[in-house]
């Protein structure tokens, strides 16, 4: 979590300093456009070095998709993004967003897709065990992050 934090914080200081000098060059004619460039060549030095570093990856299980979880992760974007859309045109937000943003918030959440799953760390399956979540720093980590950036979250 030390690393993501102070990616975060270089992040949070370059940007607003990068982007508006990017901008101001306005290199080939890209206008803002070229700010997005800015990614490919970290993606590329990102994939390079992982391919070096990263030990190859070894099957052990089927590595098949938890499917109820899926379907519960996807009903959950949906129940928070919809009201986030539809409501965001309005002054006042209608009553029903509060109802759908808590049930697709609480069906979101880490445990309600896998708490109960016995058979994914039998099968080796990562994708639908919620062990990281349950490691101490998790809960700190995510939670402190959370409110770091909920701060600039509706700002423009």
């Amino acid at each position: 979590m030390a690393a993501v934090a102070a990616l975060s914080g270089i992040a949070a200081t370059v940007g607003p300093i990068l982007g508006p000098t990017l901008l101001s060059w306005d290199l080939a004619g890209q206008g803002w456009r070229l700010v997005f460039w800015v990614n490919v060549p970290i993606g590329i030095v990102a994939a390079i070095t992982a391919s070096m570093v990263l030990p190859a990856a070894t099957a052990t299980g089927t590595g098949r998709l938890h499917l109820p979880a899926v379907l519960l992760a996807s009903l959950g974007l949906t129940l928070v993004l919809y009201p986030l859309i539809a409501a965001s045109g309005h002054t006042q937000w209608p009553s029903w967003t509060y109802p759908v943003l808590a049930a697709g918030a609480c069906s979101c959440s880490p445990r309600s897709a896998s708490s109960n799953d016995t058979r994914s760390p039998a099968a080796g399956n990562p994708c639908s065990t919620s062990d990281c979540s349950r490691a101490a720093p998790w809960p700190a980590g995510s939670s402190s992050s959370s409110c770091s950036w909920s701060r600039s979250w509706g700002s423009s």
